[in-house]
């Protein structure tokens, strides 16, 4: 677990006491007064904290779990702080610096919120893309160090060796772990292709072995009656027993990668029940999309999410590196072709961290198709999603969608191919 680096707390103190100086200033400035007073409530509140934190840590928290506490409280102090100074954009000024200043703390893992604890598995993942992919752009190679660092701090915190009889992430940090709160299948899923991604780059074998647990611990979600990988774990807590394309399809892309790296049969034959379980009952025969889940009841959820068509898109190109005669590339561009012409009529995009995850897809497709008039398309959607993306400033997870997008947009062709899903 990390220790919290004392460096960076005495430099967020010293920003603290610099940016209360700077409060003097807006006694010239058309301040709506309750919600001035709110937040200096909320520095207050914050301030609180950390003199309760301090007479309490010594007797019932250990240190390290001290340290996680008191860094995000630090944090939000000065994020008070400057949201009354105005310094924060709304999520769609987002840029790598004032995401990096606005939501990653100095042990490395994500806040939830400008004001709040930390994030779970899920917005955190999305972070980490948002990271990787900035670093992929020109000049910018440098962030792929924060990348690094906050997937290490992500892995030291998060994973639990005891989830279901398997080992996998927490929802939130395991060190304030809930057993009311049981793991996702999907969250750990984006983590196991990001272990897969890291892998591929660095050989660690700690992230292959984390990614192969990830499978075990999904596959053991499987329906042994109906089919398909349930969304939630189902562990006695569980309240949601739904089965659902995204527990389903990243199964599939991990399989599959997993199946590339060992050539150990049962990762693909995995891989493909999964993927004929999808086409036989959540793929639209009306309209080639996908629906979203199936409840334990048999109820077919029809709506149509972009992330969803995006990693049907990632589990048939996952696939068509196996086997490209069984798994043509014309599936996955009739499926995109289908998608990007509902999404414009039916205004489906406005959800960055789906948006995202669709477009991530859809450019690793142009760039496999390699097709001068599909990457225009695919371009177009990308900043049809960019345009649509709500203007309010909202949390972590449509702040790094909102920035993926951005970097996307931005992405040169040639780098398309590299990206993580």
């Amino acid at each position: 677990m990390n220790q919290v680096n004392s460096s960076g707390n005495l430099e967020n103190q010293w920003q603290f006491s610099e940016s209360l100086h700077s409060i003097d200033s807006l006694s010239n400035e058309k301040v709506n007064k309750n919600n001035l007073l709110h937040k200096i409530g909320s520095i207050a509140l914050a301030g609180a904290a950390v003199l309760g934190l301090l007479a309490y840590s010594t007797n019932d928290l250990e240190h390290r779990d001290v340290a996680l506490v008191a860094e995000v409280v630090v944090s939000d102090v000065n994020t008070a702080v400057n949201e009354i100074i105005g310094a924060h954009p709304g999520s769609n000024n987002i840029n790598i610096n004032n995401f990096i200043s606005r939501f990653r703390l100095n042990n490395g893992l994500f806040k939830n919120s400008d004001l709040g604890w930390y994030a779970s598995v899920w917005p955190s993942s999305m972070a980490l893309e948002a990271l990787y992919t900035t670093a992929l752009l020109d000049n910018k190679q440098t962030y792929y160090a924060d990348f690094n660092n906050s997937f290490k701090a992500i892995n030291q915190n998060y994973w639990n060796n005891v989830v279901a009889d398997h080992s996998g992430y927490d929802q939130g940090i395991a060190a304030f772990h809930s057993s009311n709160n049981p793991p996702l299948i999907d969250d750990n899923l984006w983590m196991g292709l990001i272990n897969m991604g890291a892998y591929h780059k660095t050989k660690n074998p700690q992230d292959i072995q984390r990614a192969k647990s990830i499978f075990n611990l999904a596959t053991s979600q499987w329906d042994h009656k109906k089919g398909g990988v349930y969304w939630m774990v189902q562990l006695e807590s569980a309240d949601n027993h739904i089965r659902a394309v995204v527990s389903n399809a990243s199964l599939v892309s991990l399989g599959v990668e997993l199946y590339l790296d060992s050539h150990q049969i049962y990762y693909l034959n995995k891989s493909e029940q999964i993927y004929n379980w999808l086409n036989k009952v959540l793929l639209d025969p009306v309209n080639g999309l996908y629906n979203d889940h199936i409840t334990k009841f048999g109820y077919v959820d029809p709506i149509k999410y972009t992330y969803v068509q995006g990693i049907m898109i990632g589990a048939m190109l996952s696939l068509n590196k196996v086997n490209p005669t069984q798994y043509s590339l014309n599936k996955p561009i009739e499926l995109a072709e289908k998608a990007m012409n509902y999404f414009t009529w039916h205004k489906s995009y406005g959800d960055p961290a789906f948006d995202a995850i669709w477009s991530q897809n859809l450019l690793r497709l142009a760039s496999q198709y390699n097709d001068p008039s599909f990457t225009k398309k695919a371009k177009q959607s990308v900043a049809m999603a960019i345009q649509a993306s709500p203007k309010s400033p909202r949390g972590l997870l449509y702040a790094a969608g909102d920035l993926e997008l951005q970097d996307l947009s931005h992405l040169p062709f040639a780098k398309y191919s590299r990206l993580f899903r």
